[in-house]
């Protein structure tokens, strides 16, 4: 396995991640999830090992990955997706505001 291969599975996990988590497009969906399953959808660690399984399960599945590779990939998961998340989130949620220069007082 590349890194690149490595790499697209870490963001992918992390992008699906955001998506399943708490993303205001997919409110409809994740405001129906169970007790059990919101408590997992919480924690970013606990869902990228499961989300980062089914990810590395489908490129075996296509034949990109080893199936040996799987839970390898489910266990870097673990620390991959709450580090590329939390840069995710930041990113996009992050009150940007852009530089102004300053005006010289009016006369």
């Amino acid at each position: 396995m590349s890194g690149s291969a490595f790499a697209l599975h870490a963001l992918l996990t992390a992008a699906l991640y955001y998506l399943a988590a708490r993303a205001e497009v997919t409110r409809s969906l994740w405001t129906r999830y169970p007790a059990a399953l919101d408590r997992v959808a919480l924690c970013p660690a606990c869902a990228g090992f499961w989300i980062g399984g089914a990810v590395a399960a489908a490129g075996a599945a296509v034949e990109v990955l080893a199936w040996r590779l799987v839970p390898l990939l489910a266990l870097t998961a673990i620390v991959t997706t709450p580090i590329l998340w939390g840069a995710m989130a930041f990113g996009l949620h992050a009150p940007w505001t852009p530089e102004v220069p300053d005006a010289a007082p009016p006369p």
